[in-house]
C-alpha cells in the first residue's frame, strides 16, 4: 500500500502534463480518460486531439468541469451534446447552446430552458437553429434573448419585420445590422 501511495503521487502530476502536452497521440488520450484522477480526465477533455468517441464517453464523468470542458470542445460530436444538454448544471447547457455541432432539435429543446443565457445562446447559433426557434425566441419576455435572434444572420425577414418594432434600441439595430449586411 506504501508503494502504491508513492507511485501516484509521484505519477499523477506526469499523466495530468501529458494530458495536457500537445503532442499526446489520440490512442493515449482515450486511455487517460478513464484515469482515476479528475485533474488528468480533465486535461483529457482540454486536448485538441481528442478522439469524438473519448469525448462522448466524458460526458458521462461525474465532475462537472470534465463535462463543461466536453461541452466546449470543438470536435464533440451531436449525439454527445445532445446528451450534455439534459445536464443539471447550468453552465454546461450553455455552452452547449453556443456549440456549432448542437442539432437542431436539441437546440429547439434548450430554447425552453429557464436560463436565459441558455436561450440566449440558442438565438445566437446561426448554424443550427431551426427557423421556427427563432421565431418562438423572437417573443422571449428577456430583451437579451430578442437581441440574439435579431443578430442572427439567419432569421427569416419576417421576424425581423417584428423585432424591427421592438421597444429596445439594440433589438432594432441588430435588425439593422442583419438587413445591411454588417457582421461582427
Amino acid at each position: 500500500i506504501t508503494f502504491r501511495k508513492y507511485f501516484n503521487k509521484i505519477y499523477t502530476p506526469v499523466l495530468t502534463s501529458s494530458a495536457r502536452h500537445p503532442e499526446t497521440l489520440s490512442g493515449t488520450l482515450e486511455r487517460l480518460a478513464k484515469d482515476e484522477d479528475v485533474l488528468v480526465r480533465r486535461g483529457v477533455a482540454c486536448h485538441w486531439m481528442t478522439y469524438c468517441t473519448t469525448l462522448g464517453e466524458l460526458t458521462e464523468d461525474e465532475d462537472v468541469l470534465v463535462r463543461r470542458y466536453v461541452a466546449r470542445h470543438p470536435r464533440t460530436p451531436g449525439s454527445a451534446l445532445e446528451r450534455l444538454a439534459k445536464d443539471e448544471d447550468v453552465l454546461v447547457r450553455r455552452s452547449v447552446a453556443r456549440h456549432r455541432e448542437t442539432l437542431g432539435g436539441t437546440l429547439e429543446r434548450l430554447a425552453k430552458d429557464e436560463d436565459v443565457l441558455v436561450r440566449w445562446g440558442v438565438a445566437c447559433n446561426y448554424w443550427h437553429t431551426y427557423p421556427k426557434t427563432l421565431d418562438e425566441l423572437a417573443k422571449d419576455e428577456d430583451v437579451l434573448v430578442r437581441r440574439g435572434v435579431a443578430y442572427n444572420w439567419t432569421t427569416y425577414s419576417k421576424t425581423l419585420d417584428e423585432l424591427a418594432k421592438d421597444e429596445d434600441v439594440l433589438v432594432r439595430r441588430g435588425v439593422d445590422n442583419v438587413r445591411n449586411n454588417v457582421y461582427f
